[in-house]
């Protein structure tokens, strides 16, 4: 194990847990609406809707937002949220098709659990996405937060690993070279730079 006296060159969004107690944002609907998105998801994986036809606001149901996601085992699982080669988001449901404002990334890994030798990462909608050997972390430097690890979910769509998973990660991780890394099926995972 790391001792965690090691300044990790980690900065961390100010909030990255979805619960109640988060404020939600307040955003400028007609703004948002103007410049084509009928939808938003904030850093902390929460969406938002800015269409009033559809009621403006954060979408408080879970169950709803998980939909739209394509999150759970459903006719919409695997569907719903996408992003194109462009790097724009979209929600596709049977009726129309809306543009999304996604300020980070969609999804962020709020726990997680190793099955058999392999890190199995939690989403803050239920998903699970396994650590393995071809299907590791990256880094996204040009992104709002450069040197915190993302993994991909599913079809180009991606979970920021949450502060509190990062930390209990970086608590089991060993270093190499002046860098953290987890052990995941077998391979060696990158997990940051120890400062």
């Amino acid at each position: 194990a790391v001792d965690m006296t090691y300044t990790i060159g980690v900065k961390w969004p100010v909030r990255n847990m979805q619960n109640e107690e988060i404020p939600y944002r307040d955003y400028d609907h007609a703004a948002k609406l103007r410049d084509g998105y009928a939808f938003s998801i904030d850093p902390d994986g929460r969406w938002y809707c800015h269409d009033p036809n559809m009621g403006e606001g954060p979408i408080r149901r879970e169950s709803l937002a998980r939909l739209f996601a394509g999150a759970g085992t459903g006719w919409m699982a695997g569907k719903g949220l996408s992003v194109d080669a462009d790097g724009t988001y979209w929600l596709k449901s049977p009726h129309d098709v809306y543009k999304i404002d996604v300020e980070d990334v969609p999804f962020v890994i709020v726990d997680y659990d190793r099955r058999d030798g392999v890190l199995i990462l939690k989403t803050n909608f239920g998903e699970q996405v396994s650590l393995r050997q071809g299907h590791s972390f990256v880094f996204r430097p040009a992104g709002p937060y450069p040197e915190i690890p993302y993994i991909e979910v599913r079809a180009g769509l991606l979970a920021r690993l949450g502060r509190a998973v990062f930390y209990n990660l970086a608590a089991e991780a060993s270093e190499q070279n002046s860098e953290l890394a987890v052990e995941s099926d077998g391979a060696v995972h990158l997990l940051g730079r120890v400062a």
